[in-house]
């Protein structure tokens, strides 16, 4: 799976919100814009709030997130934009206004294309003073991914919204999209076997997370691994195999590569549920040399499902440190 992605709905304007709600209005991440602007209604989404711990888990998966040109706050704009070029490196986005497809250059199409059958059943539960915004935006999203190789990245029925607008403008060639669900339901998964619940307070938070390099290195397995396991909607028996084959193998590598031993425990469970693995499957798959290093290799590429912890212990470490400097400073 690919490091880069075109933020799409309903994410994107969970993620605009994120960018927007402290600074522009001086609300909680998680609190809900209660303004009356018909843009922002449409354009932060009717569950913004709700979704923003997902759409943060999800975000952390990628590198680079590209969003479509918007009326909207982008953080620390004057330090990191260039020409027309937004480039925030803290929180790996990507903006230029130059990739803005403009209402005239396109204003007479949007009415054929809203009485389309198969975009007007789309959008169906939408409010009709919010289409063309939502179309327009799906448009800069099509040609943002067609520009930069980059796929969309959303909910299904948004994809299939895109793809259609997509066969009618002839805007791409071979369109790229992602449906979300695998990795959602994937993320979700691995924190509730962790025991441990996502969710962060502020935009700080976010970016303290975006610069943790060993995050991206789970992140960077993750994608991997998602991408690997069977097409379709994601099943979570497959994916409690695959961590079971990640921790079978990570144990034995270690004990090759000179680290901790294999775990009766771990092994017992993978046999208990999964008879077919074991250890040899897991020495099988392992490629070594005399001195171990590519078992420790295959141990770092193993630890995709440890992401939920390692996630955890760095917001608790940048919350134990903020609540220090701020109780130090009070004395």
């Amino acid at each position: 799976m690919e490091n880069k992605i075109v933020l799409g709905f309903p994410y994107a304007g969970a993620f605009l919100w994120l960018l927007n709600a402290e600074k522009q209005y001086e609300k909680s991440i998680k609190e809900k814009y209660d303004g009356s602007h018909p843009y922002y209604i449409t354009l932060f989404g009717s569950n913004h709030n709700k979704i923003l711990d997902e759409t943060v888990s999800l975000a952390l998966l990628f590198d680079e997130i590209y969003l479509a040109p918007v009326d909207a706050h982008f953080p620390k704009y004057e330090e990191f934009t260039d020409g027309r070029m937004y480039h925030n490196t803290e929180l790996g986005i990507k903006m230029n206004w130059e990739w803005s497809i403009q209402f005239h250059q396109i204003d007479d199409q949007i009415d054929s294309l809203l009485k389309d059958p198969t975009i007007s059943n789309i959008l169906a539960k939408v409010p009709t003073s919010a289409r063309r915004q939502i179309v327009m935006e799906a448009i800069n999203q099509i040609s943002i991914s067609d520009a930069f190789d980059a796929s969309i990245f959303a909910i299904p029925s948004y994809l299939k919204l895109c793809n259609r607008l997509n066969k009618l403008l002839k805007i791409s060639e071979d369109l790229k999209l992602l449906n979300s669900s695998a990795s959602s339901t994937a993320v979700s998964t691995v924190f509730n076997i962790s025991s441990l619940q996502f969710s962060i307070n502020s935009l700080d938070e976010f970016a303290y997370l975006r610069q943790q390099n060993d995050l991206k290195i789970y992140a960077e397995s993750f994608r991997n691994q998602i991408q690997e396991l069977p097409d379709g909607n994601l099943n979570e028996l497959n994916l409690y195999e695959a961590m079971l084959k990640a921790m079978n193998t990570q144990s034995i590598s270690d004990k090759i590569g000179g680290a901790i031993g294999i775990t009766a425990t771990l092994n017992g469970i993978a046999s208990l549920f999964f008879p077919a693995i074991g250890l040899a499957s897991g020495i099988g798959g392992l490629v070594l040399d005399a001195s171990g290093r590519a078992a420790n290799k295959v141990t770092d590429k193993k630890k995709w499902w440890l992401i939920a912890p390692e996630i955890s212990k760095h917001l608790t470490k940048q919350r134990l440190e903020k609540l220090y400097v701020e109780k130090k400073g009070s004395h």
